[in-house]
């Protein structure tokens, strides 16, 4: 059973589904973004705090980051979506959810059509470490 709010676990089946659909319309493996639970990890993170900047400081969901020496994280997110096949994880339709606002959306796909191409190790360091290796 998992830990996760059903906002999380909403927001990390979107930014997933966002993403398979984006790579469906890419016939070249290296115009695809690759997606993985660190990536993953920091893209709700991005998207935590510029929901946080639009709406006063009111978080996204109530689920806590610990840090990891990858950046923030959240523990469940890696142990619900960490079941990879030859092209990521999939979205956990499984768990309990709930219907995304169109606000939180208009927010992920926002910051997805700004940084989801962008590097793993790119979004560590832009998430405030940038000592490690990827």
């Amino acid at each position: 059973m998992s830990n996760l709010s059903q906002e999380c676990i909403a927001v990390t089946n979107y930014i997933i589904e966002k993403i398979r659909c984006y790579n469906s319309d890419k016939i070249l493996l290296s115009e695809q973004v690759l997606l993985h639970t660190k990536k993953i990890q920091k893209l709700l993170y991005l998207c935590e705090v510029e929901y946080m900047k639009r709406n006063n400081g009111e978080v996204l969901f109530v689920d806590e980051y610990k840090v990891w020496p990858s950046g923030p994280a959240i523990d469940g997110i890696y142990s619900e979506y960490m079941s990879f096949s030859d092209y990521g994880p999939f979205p956990r339709k499984d768990l309990q959810t709930i219907e995304l606002s169109d606000d939180v959306k208009n927010v992920i796909d926002y910051v997805l059509d700004r940084i989801m191409n962008v590097d793993t190790c790119d979004l560590i360091n832009a998430c405030g470490t940038d000592d490690i290796t990827c």
